[in-house]
Formats: structure tokens, C-alpha cells, sequence
């Protein structure tokens, strides 16, 4: 019977030790995610766009391509190209451009409904018009409302100039927002994937 307990109690104590190794599991360090990402991250002009389609499609912000005559587009391995097709809906700050470059890597798109303020994120972009780089931070609020969009996300990663277009991914390297502005205070906003994806769907060719 005491064999019977002594057996019980390492059990017990083998489980929750396994719980807690589990619950502790270190999240991926800022520079996996950025690496994982980083292929599926591109240079427009200056500014930056993203891979949303293996076919070529990449979404930036109105805003990056608005105006402009000849746009240019550098991939990661540093090909650079010009689209084929410019789409874009000037109220909600998007573009959607594509090229023909065969088969890309894409950005996974995540549920934002279950991301909370705090969780921590990555925000890639061509900052500074020097390169695809990442600067890492929290969600610093959810759900704020803009001029068009009302679920716009507010980071303090850090965010520069020729980052408009960038992806603001989560630590699983899944988008969660398009990186449009940043406020004086130094914040940073990203309009929502969920809000963006049927305006990127109806530009998409």
C-alpha cells in the first residue's frame, strides 16, 4: 500500500512539473520570427509591401503607391520588378499589386480575435528606405477607431519612415495588421488584418 502511494505521489508530481515546463515553453525569440517572415516581406518604392498570394500578389497602403508613375517592387533575394496590374481603394489605404516572378512565400493571415493587449509582436518593414528590417514591441490597444477602419491595432514597436505597407506579425510570424502610421508619442498603428482582407479580396485581380 505505501509502494501504492510513494508511486501515486511521484505521478502527481511528474504531471505537474510537466504542466509547468509546458505552461513555461519560451516563446520564439523576435529574431526567429522576423527570419521566418523576412522572405515575404518587400520593398515598394521605398516603402514597404507584403506577399498575401504564392501567385504574386503583395498588399501595401494606398498611400505608398499613390501618385507614383513607375513602382518598383525588390524581393527579398533582391530581384526587383514592376507589377503588372495596380489596384487601389484610396478611403481604406490599401493597394494591391502584381507581378509575375513565379511561385513566392506568403504571409500566413492570423485570427486577430484572439490576440490581446500586451501579447507581443514583430513589426517588419523597409525602414528608413534601407532595407526590410524588425523592431519588436507589444499591442498597446485593440479595437480603436479611424476614419475608415474601426478595429485599428496600436503597437509601441518602433516605426519609421518606409515602414507604411509593413507587416505587424504576432510571435507565431502570423499577420495581424498592416503597419500604416505612427502618432508624435512614437505608436504605432496597423490597420486589422480581419478589417483589411475584403478590401484586399476585392482588388486582388
Amino acid at each position: 500500500m505505501k509502494q501504492y502511494k510513494w508511486v501515486l505521489t511521484e505521478l502527481i508530481f511528474f504531471v505537474i512539473g510537466l504542466i509547468i515546463l509546458v505552461g513555461c515553453t519560451p516563446l520564439p525569440a523576435y529574431s526567429q520570427v522576423f527570419n521566418k517572415i523576412k522572405p515575404a516581406v518587400v520593398s515598394v518604392n521605398g516603402a514597404t509591401g507584403w506577399i498575401y498570394q504564392a501567385s504574386g500578389i503583395i498588399v501595401t497602403n494606398n498611400h505608398v503607391v499613390a501618385g507614383i508613375q513607375s513602382i518598383t517592387v525588390q524581393l527579398h533575394n533582391g530581384k526587383t520588378c514592376t507589377p503588372l496590374s495596380v489596384k487601389t481603394d484610396p478611403a481604406a489605404d490599401l493597394a494591391v499589386l502584381k507581378i509575375d516572378v513565379g511561385k513566392l512565400p506568403v504571409l500566413n493571415i492570423a485570427d486577430v480575435s484572439k490576440a490581446n493587449v500586451g501579447d507581443s509582436v514583430v513589426a517588419v518593414g523597409n525602414s528608413n528606405g534601407q532595407g526590410i528590417v524588425a523592431t519588436n514591441g507589444i499591442i498597446k490597444r485593440l479595437g480603436v477607431r479611424g476614419r475608415y477602419y474601426r478595429n485599428i491595432i496600436v503597437t509601441d514597436a518602433p516605426i519609421y519612415t518606409g515602414d507604411s505597407g509593413g507587416a505587424l506579425v504576432n510571435m507565431d510570424g502570423e499577420i495581424i495588421g498592416i503597419i500604416f502610421e505612427k502618432d508624435l508619442e512614437g505608436l504605432g498603428y496597423a490597420i486589422n488584418i480581419q478589417e483589411a482582407l475584403p478590401v484586399i479580396q476585392s482588388l486582388s485581380p
